[in-house]
Order: structure tokens, then C-alpha cells, then sequence
């Protein structure tokens, strides 16, 4: 099963593959809320078996017990990791011609360390998240979902981050469209599918 962005903005989107189902029904994360898909059904050789549309709906706020939505700070910074000795390296900028040729030289991966910064908890909190990046033009691609716990401290903040995001959606961006484009560029994280926060970052030439 596949699915594509519609209705969004004049950005070429990416054919998400979906997964594989022998019932009648299909679970994925790949999917972001408030956003239209195209949704095609193709059997193993690739016929399609059936087609049609698909609105996913709007989510609420986040709310856990005395937990909101702005108890959450997030932060980004520019990130570059080096492919050869795994080593992540704060830089000050992202240029979209050098993300572009990095794919094909193999030799450095970039996108941004977001982190999450939760106050003091009384107990442990598990959540799925979910990162969806949007480009300038209204490219869509979910680059995080998964499981994570934040943990209870006995004093001070509970942070966790991703150190670095956004690889695989500037890849599945140049794929799609053929460039990455210069302009600010938009994160939104979801805990257990309730909107969280938006942040931005920007992208050069």
C-alpha cells in the first residue's frame, strides 16, 4: 500500500510505501495529522487493486495530567555527522547545495539535534513520538516515530533528544524535488498523536 501528499502546496511529494496487510486493514506511522493523502492498494506485482483519498484528521493538544503542551521546551540546533568516524559536530549553518551533494559523496549526513526538555516528573512517562519536517515549499515527510521514555530525575529537567534529525527527510526532499531549497523550514512533534509544538529552523543556499 502507498500514499502521497495532496492538496498541500505545488512541493512534488514523496511515494510513501506504507506496508504490506493481508487483511482489510493497515496500521502505519507514517502519516502526519491535518494533511491529505492519495492512497493506492497494489497487489504483490505492483497492479493496482484499488485507489482513493484520505484525510488524516486533526489531533488534539497535548495533555498529560498536569502535563501541557508548553511544558515541553524544544530547542534545535545544525548538525553534521561524519559518516567515517560517527562523530555529530554543531555548525552554524545548513546550505542546501551542500546537503544536496553530501548525498552523493557519501560523506557527511546533516540535519538538526532537537531536543525535548521536560520538567521535573513525578513518576516516568512513555510516549510515541513523532517528528514531521515541512520544507518552504510544502514538502511533508515524517522522519521520527518511535517509542521514548522520559524518566524521573530527582532534581532539574528531563531531556532527551535526537541527535541528529531530518537526514531522511532532506534525502526523500532532494529525491522528490531535486534540490534542497533555501527558506525556513518547519518541525512539529506529536507525543502519542497530540500536537506538541512547532519550531523552525533555516536553510541557505
Amino acid at each position: 500500500m502507498f500514499a502521497q501528499v495532496i492538496d498541500h502546496s505545488s512541493s512534488e511529494q514523496a511515494l510513501l510505501n506504507l506496508g504490506e496487510t493481508k487483511s482489510h486493514s493497515i496500521q502505519t506511522t507514517n502519516l502526519a495529522p491535518g494533511i491529505s493523502y492519495y492512497i493506492i492498494i497494489a497487489d504483490d506485482s505492483f497492479n493496482i487493486l484499488g485507489s482513493g483519498t484520505c484525510t488524516v484528521p486533526d489531533v488534539p493538544t497535548f495533555e498529560d495530567g498536569k502535563l501541557k503542551d508548553t511544558s515541553i521546551k524544544i530547542s534545535v540546533s545544525n548538525r553534521q555527522l561524519n559518516l567515517s568516524t560517527r562523530k555529530y559536530k554543531d555548525i552554524k549553518k545548513l546550505s542546501g547545495s551542500e546537503i544536496a551533494a553530501s548525498f552523493a559523496a557519501n560523506e557527511y549526513y546533516y540535519g538538526v539535534q532537537y531536543t525535548m526538555r521536560m520538567p521535573q516528573l513525578a513518576k516516568p512517562r512513555a510516549y510515541f513520538g513523532t517528528l514531521v519536517f515541512e520544507s518552504p515549499d510544502g514538502f511533508i515527510w515524517v522522519d521520527k516515530a518511535m517509542d521514548m521514555t522520559f524518566d524521573r530525575v530527582s532534581n532539574g529537567y528531563q531531556t532527551l533528544w535526537w541527535e541528529i534529525a531530518g537526514v531522511e527527510f532532506f534525502y526523500q526532499l532532494n529525491e522528490a524535488v531535486g534540490s534542497i531549497p533555501a527558506g525556513t523550514y518547519t518541525i512539529r512533534l506529536y507525543l502519542d498523536g497530540m500536537f506538541v509544538n512547532t519550531i523552525t529552523f533555516d536553510v541557505g543556499a
